[in-house]
């Protein structure tokens, strides 16, 4: 995505900046409004005399802003500015035309190759935006963060990313601690020990009742491969295929047990064998071993 955004403001009063606005037509229209929103009425009921006298002096400062299909308001953010392309006054006047429903509520644009608003953004880019702006516009100094699986709808380079991201975006509220779940190994791997605690969570049945372990792993995860921390983390044996691990605890187990069902082995073993390996996969010895052993029967 580009580093400029643009928030669009359609109007809802096609006839906003062709009539003079004064103190009757906005109190009118604050009536109506807040007859609408009798549970959301607050911010309307809370509009002063001095915002409606700072609406009628800056309201025509909009009209360079205007745009049209569809006519509406619009302004630039520029990520790599620390210059805002509109004032403060110019931001109230748009949030009290909003407020009194003169204007529609923001439509944030992004653009790529060409441009798209927010609800046409994949879930994945939704949830990441979303999290991280809320953060940005909630988060304070001592706060307490909860993210629940941020890895759904993720795509595996965006998972990798997403804590130092995170970390970025909470490096301007010291003291904050964020609190993460997640089934994801990517972001594991990205648990940096020197900021970060792992802790896992496991459950397991004693005489009828379910009792929750919490553990803090004593060591560090960070740079870990994918299978490494499957294995060590969440304690799956391998991250093959469920029905080919069957299998080979199948072959494995006959093996052991010396058993003489030479058709089940040669089965197994010609099954394997027609599977693509690379050379150090430690299979290639587990088929040489079964191959050995039927050899000897």
């Amino acid at each position: 995505m580009e580093r400029k955004l643009r928030i669009r403001h359609e109007l809802t009063r096609k006839t906003l900046f062709k009539s003079k606005l004064n103190h009757k037509i906005i109190n009118s229209a604050l009536l109506k409004a807040i007859d609408r929103k009798k549970y959301l009425s607050y911010n309307l009921r809370s509009i002063s005399n001095e915002q409606i006298e700072l609406l009628i002096s800056n309201v025509d400062k909009l009209k360079c802003r205007l745009s049209s299909e569809p006519l509406s308001i619009e302004y630039v953010v520029d990520c790599d500015s620390s210059k805002s392309t509109i004032d403060s006054d110019e931001l109230e006047t748009i949030n009290i035309l909003e407020n009194i429903e003169f204007i529609s509520p923001p439509k944030v644009v992004f653009s790529k190759a060409d441009g798209f608003e927010f609800e046409h953004t994949s879930s994945g880019e939704k949830s990441v935006l979303y999290t991280m702006i809320s953060l940005l516009a909630a988060t304070i100094s001592d706060s307490l963060i909860l993210i629940d699986e941020p890895e759904i709808s993720l795509h595996p380079s965006w998972q990798m990313r997403y804590v130092s991201l995170l970390k970025n975006v909470l490096s301007s509220f010291p003291e904050s601690h964020c609190l993460l779940a997640t089934h994801s190994h990517f972001m594991v791997s990205d648990i940096e020990p020197k900021d970060s605690d792992l802790v896992t969570v496991s459950r397991k049945n004693v005489d009828g009742n379910i009792v929750k372990n919490f553990e803090k792993l004593d060591y560090s995860t960070y740079a870990w491969s994918a299978e490494n921390i499957l294995y060590q983390v969440f304690n799956l044996r391998t991250t093959r295929n469920f029905y080919f691990e069957q299998e080979l605890s199948e072959l494995l187990s006959m093996i052991s047990q010396r058993s003489k069902n030479v058709p089940r082995i040669k089965e197994l073993v010609s099954k394997f064998s027609s599977l693509r390996f690379n050379e150090s996969d430690p299979i290639n010895i587990v088929i040489d071993q079964a191959k050995n052993y039927l050899a000897k029967i």
